[in-house]
């Protein structure tokens, strides 16, 4: 189990990325689509293979694949301090993201995108002010 050190870790979800600031360091960070989309199941508590299930859902992409994309992408933050492990574990439960209807003949998924996170030390990085 990860969890988001809320002490030192603000972030905002802008368009399809999410911005996470270490208010320690002032470094930032920038989450892809699929990074924001496994950023925002860790800040909902939801275990790692909820999230696993819940990317096999809505993307085009298979267990192998997502696991191993999502230990890294994981590793990833852990090494720049911005989730840690937790030696608390919730209780199983559902995503509390909104499932599209799986009665449907139609599932249309997500193009599948390795999750990346990008570091900045400095804001004119990103391209404001440019």
């Amino acid at each position: 189990m990860y969890e988001i050190p809320k002490d030192k870790i603000i972030w905002k979800k802008v368009e399809h990325e999410t911005v996470v600031l270490d208010t320690d360091s002032g470094v930032y960070y920038v989450l892809d689509e699929l990074g924001s989309f496994i950023w925002d199941g860790l800040s909902s508590q939801e275990l790692p293979s909820q999230i696993v299930d819940d990317v096999i859902f809505h993307y085009d992409t298979d267990l192998n694949r997502i696991q191993k994309d999502m230990d890294q992408f994981l590793n990833d933050l852990l090494r720049e301090g911005i989730i840690r492990q937790s030696a608390n574990v919730p209780l199983q439960k559902g995503s509390s993201r909104a499932m599209p209807d799986r009665s449907s003949k139609t599932n249309s998924k997500k193009p599948y995108a390795t999750p990346s996170v990008k570091k900045f030390d400095d804001i004119l990085q990103w391209g404001f002010g440019s």
